[in-house]
């Protein structure tokens, strides 16, 4: 679900992270050639972003925001003490796509179809 950027903040690795509008974090980071976004690492290219829309992927798997959505006080904002954003893709493989467990943490939730001696296959 496309979602519009309202602020930015650093996290504790001082990557960038947008605030979106919705109340999800999602980190903007340039590392080519996955992330090319040279723009993120001075502040007028991301005063410039604001206002434009990055995909939220905790929307379209309806997560609440972990904060309540605030409006924008500035072009950047306090780090919060949680981080919720970040890239889907890359932890996309450790995730079972059935219970939303990360597989590689000790496994699956206790109902999942996926889960070892349920007679599906592990994921």
């Amino acid at each position: 679900m496309r979602r519009r950027i309202d602020g930015w903040q650093q996290d504790e690795a001082a990557d960038w992270v947008a605030l979106l509008d919705c109340g999800h974090r999602r980190h903007v980071r340039h590392r080519p050639p996955l992330w090319p976004n040279p723009w993120v690492g001075q502040e007028e290219g991301r005063t410039a972003h604001l206002g434009t829309f990055l995909d939220c992927p905790l929307c379209d798997r309806g997560e609440p925001p972990g904060l309540a959505a605030e409006a924008a006080t500035g072009a950047e904002r306090s780090a919060p003490s949680e981080d919720l954003g970040g890239e889907a893709a890359c932890l996309a493989n450790l995730i079972c796509p059935h219970c939303d467990a990360v597989v590689g943490d000790g496994g699956h939730r206790p109902s999942c179809p996926a889960a070892p001696g349920t007679g599906t296959a592990g994921t």
